[in-house]
């Protein structure tokens, strides 16, 4: 039996409005842009846009993979998941000095460690809004845990001049939520029509000749408060 994480929660995903973790890489990404030492990066959120000398530096967050597995018993209840997911970001600068660009690099993964960790809304269990900048999350996204974190450095990159050299942070996070796919109930009970059959154990002709009680009970939908 898996066991979740307590605070997991269930996201009310929407087709028009994208995924889950899209609403979360989003806010990630947007919180890490309001920190002072991003201020001269251009964000980027895939990587099949090109990057060209003149937006360096950047800050990228890209949606890695998904992985999902049953949320308790297989078949227990409806069906919903534990979802982790990969999220990878791209700290990138043009720099020819290798010890000036190293540093750098670690004063940004400093920067985004304690200013995304360290802020109580992104990592709140119950709700995401921040009432100083007047902004929360898409579905209110809240993630239970950070299973597993790695950064790495890498040089040697060329952008498409091939001349410019580059370094390049990568920070690879995962983030545990829970997906719940369980039917929605889009229709209600509005009536119940009973009609007596007595007595048992009579053939329906029998039963067609003693007047029956029927009794129709009507619901009223009470607005929730």
């Amino acid at each position: 039996m898996n066991s979740i994480p307590p605070f997991a929660i269930s996201p009310d995903e929407n087709a028009t409005d994208g995924s889950y973790g899209e609403a979360v890489r989003d806010r990630l990404l947007s919180e890490a842009m309001r920190l002072p030492f991003f201020a001269s990066f251009m964000p980027v959120t895939t990587r099949g846009r090109p990057i060209a000398t003149e937006d360096l530096p950047i800050l990228g967050c890209y949606l890695g993979e998904e992985s999902m597995v049953p949320e308790g018993d297989g078949r227990a209840a409806n069906i919903s998941f534990i979802c982790t997911l990969r999220l990878n970001w791209s700290i990138m600068v043009a720099e020819s000095n290798k010890e000036a660009a190293e540093h750098r690099l670690e004063c940004a993964y400093v920067a985004l460690l304690y200013g995304l960790w360290g802020n109580p809304y992104l990592t709140s269990h119950g709700d995401t809004f921040d009432p100083d900048l007047n902004v929360g999350t898409r579905y209110n996204a809240r993630f239970s845990m950070l299973p597993r974190q790695s950064a790495r450095t890498v040089w040697g990159a060329f952008l498409l001049n091939n001349e410019t050299p580059v370094a390049e942070k990568q920070w690879e996070i995962q983030v545990t939520y829970t997906r719940d796919v369980s039917p929605r109930i889009v229709h209600t009970l509005d009536e119940i029509d009973i009609t007596t059959r007595f007595p048992p154990h009579r053939t329906p002709e029998q039963i067609e000749t003693i007047q029956q009680i029927r009794q129709l009970i009507t619901f009223t939908p009470t607005p929730r408060k």
